[in-house]
């Protein structure tokens, strides 16, 4: 048995060091995958009670603000219906004229008119409404003409009430929105002034229980929470429990939260104050423990199926990314023992890769000595080192000494970060000179060669001759541009003729493509091999302007024949100038000419023709 057992920790330990690779990944994700999961659940349960009842404390304020809004909502609609009212009494035809025509010395008819119109916005106002008139004291409401008290009686079926209700009219007339409830039923209203004759009156709306439509702006975890409104004084303006609900009192005293006794039960009131009101969500403590239970072992629940997913995830993980790296550690020789898997083939791979940037400086020296003697190049050998078969190349020739590879590689680094060129840098056998092959991203080369001659002084020990030739526009004019490094004025003359090719290229382009509506700066940018960048510098050191500047006045230039000499419309002839959009165009038009497209053809069109 003892023997078994050694040969069997012989076996693992060998394993284990052909596999050092694998422990380290699997000890990394047990350390750093599940040791921290357990940790986070420990710490989770112990503090998630009291984040839970913060979070749920701060759903029921959060519910408030949301009952506190849908009331607000409906005020608004009132408010705007209301004021849509009064604008709409003010003349003859529309639906709240009639009610404008109420007089004192009126007829039973005027009366009749004014309850129909109110019936018709009643049901825009999806509440019961009404109008109780200043001068005459009428009131109308549920189609019928009522006194103050004939209407209280009516609403609250109580006498007492008459009064009140009839000093509220009186002193509604001072604020914007009154309230007056007696618990159970709420009725707001709004001052307007009706008709041309402003006739003072005032518009009321009767909201019930079901005015509160819990299932508008309560959540499901809130569907057993009572939503109140009171009144500064603590008076109950209106509760979606009806004549079970719960009365407050003080809720002026900044309190959010309130914990109440009612009928044996515990509940929790949650206050927000707005527009003068108060709002309340009175939800059963029970129900708020409920849930918090509920959350509360979800959320445990939900931890346990995570940390269970993370060993899983941990091993496929394991398994996914070893994979690859035992087959190759098993096919590549690596294995000397002094390190893992992965270190092995690491070093396996950075000795394929020496071998390989050796072959490619092989290939690029005899590349570029190629290019030098004018010889063709294979295209495939061209991509292949990233030399683009159009472009613009620029050749330096150093004379007075070699360059070392460091001086060579901070160069090549200046180069780039000056100019975004690349540059290529090689030896003519017997010839004493250093060769710089650079490819610049646009055509002009102004202060390439003196930043290379400055950088090689300052950087470049002993006397050095630097020269560089015209920039060419493909590879297979570097020749030209390497032969012309021995005369500096043939260098200059190439370079600017070169520059001036390139602009008449580019214009002859615009002039053959001004009326395509996709011509662009990237378009042309991109047909010419430059930068956008470049494009621009272009225009504005060789043509004077902008290239959008220039191609709008080229196409305003051609509209202006166009509308000299034909009768197409300023839609078709913006299209025909490339331009789709026909209001950009007479905008563009009218600031480029001072006179709109039709305006210039009327005073243009005539002599144009003649």
């Amino acid at each position: 048995m003892e023997n078994y057992l050694e040969g069997y920790r012989l076996k693992l330990k060998a394993f284990l060091t052909r596999r050092r690779y694998l422990v380290k990944i699997a000890s990394t994700c047990i350390i750093f995958l599940l040791v921290p999961c357990m940790v986070a659940l420990g710490l989770f349960l112990g503090v998630a009670r009291g984040q839970l009842e913060s979070a749920n404390e701060e759903y029921y304020h959060n519910t408030t603000s949301m009952f506190c809004a849908y009331f607000q909502s409906k005020l608004y609609d009132m408010r705007k219906l209301a004021n849509q009212i009064s604008l709409d009494s003010r003349e003859n035809g529309n639906t709240a004229y009639a009610l404008s025509r109420i007089q004192p010395e009126v007829n039973e008819y005027y009366y009749w008119n004014a309850l129909q119109a109110l019936r018709t916005l009643e049901n825009t106002a999806q509440y019961p409404l009404g109008v109780y008139y200043y001068e005459t004291g009428a009131v109308l409401y549920n189609s019928c003409k009522y006194t103050v008290e004939g209407v209280c009686d009516f609403l609250y079926k109580d006498a007492a009430s008459g009064a009140e209700l009839s000093a509220f009219f009186r002193e509604a007339a001072e604020s914007n929105v009154g309230y007056f409830s007696d618990g159970k039923t709420l009725l707001v209203s709004m001052p307007v002034r009706l008709g041309a004759a402003r006739l003072d009156a005032l518009i009321f709306y009767i909201l019930d229980a079901s005015a509160l439509d819990v299932a508008q702006f309560a959540a499901a975890g809130a569907h057993n929470a009572q939503f109140s409104i009171y009144a500064p004084d603590s008076r109950l303006l209106l509760s979606s429990a009806g004549a079970n609900a719960t009365v407050l009192e003080n809720v002026a005293d900044g309190a959010r939260i309130r914990r109440i006794e009612r009928a044996g039960q515990s509940q929790t009131a949650f206050l927000l104050e707005n527009g003068g009101l108060y709002f309340a969500a009175i939800v059963p403590l029970d129900a708020m423990q409920q849930s918090l239970y509920t959350f509360y072992s979800s959320m445990q629940l939900a931890l346990l199926l995570a940390i269970f997913s993370v060993v899983l995830l941990g091993i496929a993980m394991v398994y996914v990314n070893y994979r690859p790296i035992q087959k190759m550690a098993d096919h590549f020789p690596v294995d000397d023992g002094s390190t893992d898997e992965l270190g092995g083939i690491v070093r396996y791979v950075e000795r394929i890769q020496s071998e390989m940037n050796e072959r490619n400086l092989a290939l690029m020296d005899l590349l570029l000595g190629n290019m030098l003697s004018g010889a063709p190049i294979p295209s495939r050998e061209m991509e292949r080192l990233g030399l683009p078969e159009k472009g613009w190349y620029c050749v330096t020739c150093v004379r007075g000494g070699a360059l070392r590879w460091a001086e060579r590689a901070a160069l090549a680094e200046g180069v780039r970060e000056r100019f975004a060129a690349k540059m290529y840098i090689t030896d003519i056998v017997g010839s004493g000179e250093t060769v710089m092959i650079s490819l610049l991203p646009a055509a002009d080369g102004q202060g390439f060669s003196a930043f290379v001659r400055d950088w090689l002084e300052a950087n470049v020990p002993g006397t050095l001759s630097v020269r560089t030739g015209p920039v060419v526009p493909s590879a297979n004019e570097i020749r030209r541009s390497y032969e012309a490094c021995a005369d500096p004025a043939a260098q200059r003359k190439n370079t600017g003729e070169n520059v001036l090719a390139l602009r008449d290229a580019v214009l002859e382009f615009i002039e053959s493509n001004y009326a395509n509506p996709e011509l662009c700066q990237v378009m042309v940018a991109d047909h010419f091999g430059l930068s956008t960048y470049s494009l621009s510098r272009l225009f504005k050191n060789h043509v004077g302007a902008g290239f959008s500047e220039y191609v709008n006045a080229r196409r305003i230039r051609a509209a202006k024949s166009l509308l000299c000499e034909g009768d197409k419309s300023v839609a078709e002839i913006a299209s025909l100038v490339g331009i789709a959009n026909a209001n950009y165009f007479s905008r563009l038009f009218k600031a480029e000419t001072g006179l709109p497209p039709l305006k210039f053809r009327e005073e243009h069109g005539r002599a144009g023709k003649g």
